[in-house]
């Protein structure tokens, strides 16, 4: 008959191996045999209680290390991860597994250099990872201006958090410090641990070991894990909708009014017309909108925030007014000129135009960026067509009407 497996949550951490011992020994007395050891629990299985000892010893031992140990009376049973092999004595006579603490000691001298060697390196990750992102953006958008980093891509990242990169920063910053935190308390037990065998005094295996309350940092590394995957997919899934068929009342400002005509939507291609909406931590709303006629010979794209604070709204209409200026558009509009505008529709206005003469004599179509702001409500416009400036804001102004505070 099969005997059945079972098991248990460590009570203690994972490199704490006076303590982990203890218990790996009452276990044996309760008639639980070791099978498996990982992160979070340990696997036995069910057999006649006896009195038994379970040492650890550094590195994946091989077979003539296994036969003699052996030989002394310890029998191998698993690996901790890869760090430490495990070892059984049914017999209270035979000798400790390693009887000199100093040497011992040296033993362990590559886990504790490869445990520093891994906190290091998770420190350094991100660091490297932004740096790395910074010099990618560099290479293929701009450059350094003045010493301030003048790049579209990474100022629009912060109106993205908007739209839901705040969750995706604070799930980074909950798997960076649960990894780092299981990282800085394996290389303290370890480090903690040679100091003692080099000192003589040997490892304690009476050491206490208490009933585990709450999560391990083994659990909170895999929850944050889980957690940040959960929101890079959260993050991906976008109410999205073609314009046409999109369920009014629509938080942007319409083509079609603006443009005071009825308007075929184009539908197809990468200039399909379309809203994407999302509400967030820091947004009660957020949406982007695409709008193309089916000539395409007009357009309008916009971002509306719904900021759940007033201060934060300031922060994103400051972001979105100085990309007005800048942006890929010049190369097809030609160079930016600031229009001064006073309207007392908005507690903040930023209105800029742009248009490039052809070698024929003709001009190109207008391209106004606007980026307004009126209490927590703030909007950002890219339009190409020939109604003028005062059109696009009284379009601006009624398309704040509409989800004015309490009336979303």
């Amino acid at each position: 008959m099969r005997k059945k497996k079972i098991r248990r949550r460590l009570p203690c951490g994972l490199h704490e191996l006076g303590a982990l011992g203890h218990w790996l020994d009452d276990c044996a007395i309760e008639g639980l045999r070791l099978e498996r050891l990982n992160g979070l629990w340990a696997v036995f299985r069910k057999d006649m209680p006896q009195r038994s000892r379970c040492r650890f010893y550094p590195g994946r031992p091989d077979e003539t290390q296994k036969g003699l140990f052996l030989e002394m009376g310890w029998h191998y049973v698993t690996m901790l991860q890869t760090d430490l092999a495990v070892f059984r004595c049914d017999d209270p006579a035979a000798p400790e597994l390693c009887t000199d603490p100093v040497i011992e000691a040296e033993t362990y001298r590559h886990c504790d250099k490869k445990f520093l060697q891994s906190l290091i390196c998770m420190i350094a990750e991100p660091i490297l990872s932004i740096l790395l992102y910074v010099a990618i953006n560099r290479m293929f958008y701009g450059g350094i201006m003045n010493g301030a980093l003048r790049n579209d891509h990474i100022r629009l990242s912060l109106v993205h958090l908007f739209a839901g990169g705040f969750e995706v920063v604070a799930a980074l910053l909950l798997f960076f410090a649960a990894t780092w935190s299981g990282a800085v308390c394996r290389f303290r037990s370890i480090h903690a641990l040679r100091r003692r065998l080099a000192r003589g005094e040997p490892i304690d295996y009476a050491a206490p070991y208490a009933k585990r309350r709450g999560l391990s940092l083994r659990e909170w590394e895999g929850l944050a894990t889980v957690l940040l995957f959960a929101v890079l997919v959260w993050i991906n899934c976008i109410d999205k909708q073609p314009f046409a068929q999109a369920a009014a009342p629509v938080p942007a400002p319409l083509l079609a009014d603006l443009e005071g005509r009825e308007i075929q939507y184009a539908t197809s291609g990468s200039l399909a017309s379309r809203v994407e909406r999302k509400t967030t931590i820091l947004a009660e709303l957020f949406c982007e909108g695409w709008q193309y006629d089916a000539e395409l010979t007009v357009f309008l794209d916009s971002i509306y925030i719904r900021a759940r604070f007033p201060q934060t709204a300031g922060a994103a209409f400051g972001v979105l007014a100085e990309g007005c200026a800048s942006g890929t558009d010049t190369a097809l509009f030609g160079e930016a000129e600031t229009v001064p505008a006073a309207d007392g529709r908005f507690d903040s206005l930023t209105c800029v135009s742009r248009r490039r003469g052809w070698e024929d004599g003709t001009e190109s179509e207008r391209l106004w960026t606007v980026a307004a702001r009126r209490g927590r409500q703030v909007v950002s416009v890219r339009y190409s067509g020939p109604q003028p400036l005062s059109r696009l804001l009284d379009e601006l102004d009624a398309m704040m009407q509409r989800f004015e505070e309490g009336e979303l």
